[in-house]
Parts: structure tokens; sequence; C-alpha cells
């Protein structure tokens, strides 16, 4: 196992911090609102019958719909719906830099850049 540390404000910008700990507050306000009445996990697409979406006891699965913007299941709401988008986002960013530096690291290791 590896561990990678991701910096998010090293630029002295805190924008994106900010959209991680909104997140985490959406994530907390829904879970404290919707105890009793959590959404089970079920499937939403019936083309891809392993997407799915709810909870499950354990773990919430959500889903962006690109096209639209939403996030299911709807029972996030307006508020959560905008936190966990911008907070996808943000990890979305982070995942391209990961592969950019994976990509380029490999390339030195096997003289990928040597004339």
């Amino acid at each position: 196992h590896s561990v990678l540390i991701v910096d998010l404000a090293a630029d002295g910008n805190y924008e994106t911090t900010t959209k991680m700990a909104n997140m985490w507050s959406a994530t907390d306000k829904f879970f404290s609102d919707t105890t009793d009445n959590l959404p089970n996990r079920t499937s939403f697409d019936s083309l891809v019958p392993s997407a799915k979406v709810g909870y499950d006891g354990n773990f919430l699965e959500t889903r962006l719909h690109r096209k639209n913007g939403t996030m299911l299941p709807v029972e996030i709401g307006d508020k959560s719906n905008s936190a966990l988008r911008d907070a996808f986002e943000v990890m979305a960013d982070v995942g391209k830099n990961v592969v950019r530096i994976a990509i380029a690291a490999s390339s030195v290791e096997n003289g990928g850049f040597d004339d």
C-alpha cells in the first residue's frame, strides 16, 4: 500500500479546501436529517444494473448525472447536491494530476525521455 498526501491549499488558495469542507458538512447534515428515511441502495440505470445509488447500511453511494449536474439519490437535496458536485470536481482534478504524475514517473523510470 502507498499513501498520497494532497495539499489542496498549497498555493494559498483555500477555495478547494472549502469545497471539501462543505462536502463533509453536507454529508453530516444528510445523515442527521434522514436517519429514519435513508434511501435504499438500488439500480438506477436499466442499461447498467450494477450501477447503484442509495444506502446499504454502511455506505451511501452517489452518482453525478453529468448532463444535468444533479446528484443521485435525489434525497440528497439541492444544497447538498451542490456541495457534493463541487467536491467531486475537486477530486476529479486531483485524480487527473495523479495520473499525469504516474505516467511521467513511469516514463522517466523506463527511459522514455532519453535520446
